[in-house]
């Protein structure tokens, strides 16, 4: 007989068939069975009680009057806003920006913020850029000016 090839027998075959039986049903319930009626609903039975319900919104302990706080800017909760991320926040200083100029900023439009402290959202420390290009060359005048001053003077 070849390597690999075995004759079933019936002896064999009944054999291996109680042995499967052993396994697979062995601490398992079958389809539409449920242990305990704590998992009863899932037939449609009533839901068990859950031990404590996280209050949600103004009502929760992390509630901080709809801001947040992520790299060192600060975000409102304005889902509708055109400019919300896809947790519905937005940079506070676009908002205020957007109030004193009486319009909508681009997605173009980028503020700074004067002083560099990203958190102090007043109206006299912001500054509209209409491009992040704009916004680019005027941080190079910057270093520009900062490095020219802390050189001595060749005569």
């Amino acid at each position: 007989m070849p390597r690999g090839v075995y004759t079933r027998t019936d002896a064999y075959r009944k054999k291996m068939s109680e042995a499967h039986k052993k396994i697979t049903n062995s601490g398992r319930f079958k389809k539409g069975q449920h242990p305990s009626p704590e998992t009863e609903f899932k037939n449609g039975g009533p839901k068990p009680e859950k031990a404590y319900v996280f209050p949600k919104g103004e009502k929760s302990y992390n509630w901080n009057n709809n801001e947040t706080i992520t790299n060192g800017y600060v975000y409102i909760f304005l889902p509708r806003h055109h400019a919300a991320n896809s947790k519905g926040y937005t940079r506070r200083s676009r908002v205020i920006m957007e109030q004193h100029l009486g319009r909508l900023l681009s997605k173009d439009e980028l503020v700074h913020h004067i002083n560099g402290n990203t958190a102090d959202d007043r109206i006299e420390n912001l500054k509209l850029f209409e491009s992040q290009s704009a916004h680019s060359t005027f941080h190079c005048k910057l270093r520009r000016e900062a490095a020219r001053k802390r050189l001595p003077v060749k005569s």
